[in-house]
């Protein structure tokens, strides 16, 4: 328990080094900051794309917190915030996050991800199970994560066992 709250905090002040995040931060913020921090403990091989592209479906407030992190470096490239794409768009991103009014497109999205090295984060119950590779959960009033490894590694994604370490769960 005490991994999670420490990974909470750690995100927590990253996002919080940024004036915009002067504030006390919400569960919105913390989510933004945990896909920025997820994405520094995730190797995509070699991906010629040009920037690092964290597109957000079905959640405007995690799209909202998300956006501040425009011109961010992930692995050398900027980070660029795309909102609500879906199909053949989501080749074109790195890291979806699936919000909740996206669940209904899940089994598209998961299948894109597997064929497009597309690391997929959400923040419902039971997603990991449902092929989500790092699902933020609520556990004992902070967030954590638990990470579906066989879909990142269907993927051809590689994450950190350092990451790995500090997941709630690990199917």
């Amino acid at each position: 328990m005490r991994t999670i709250g420490l990974i909470t905090i750690i995100c927590s002040a990253t996002l919080l080094q940024s004036p915009v995040f002067a504030q006390a931060a919400s569960a919105p913020d913390v989510k933004a900051a945990f896909l920025l921090n997820f994405a520094t403990y995730v190797d995509w091989g070699n991906d010629a794309r040009p920037d690092f592209a964290i597109c957000v479906l079905g959640d405007e407030e995690v799209a909202r917190s998300a956006q501040r992190l425009e011109g961010r470096l992930v692995h050398d490239k900027k980070v660029n915030v795309v909102r609500a794409v879906e199909g053949a768009a989501l080749a074109s991103c790195r890291m979806a996050f699936v919000g909740r009014a996206s669940l209904g497109a899940l089994a598209k999205i998961v299948d894109a991800a597997a064929h497009n090295r597309l690391l997929t984060v959400g923040s419902a119950e039971g997603l990991a199970k449902k092929g989500v590779m790092i699902n933020i959960i609520d556990v004992d009033d902070t967030l954590g994560f638990e990470v579906n490894l066989t879909a990142a590694r269907n993927a051809q994604l590689d994450i950190s066992s350092r990451l790995l370490r500090l997941a709630k769960n690990v199917y």
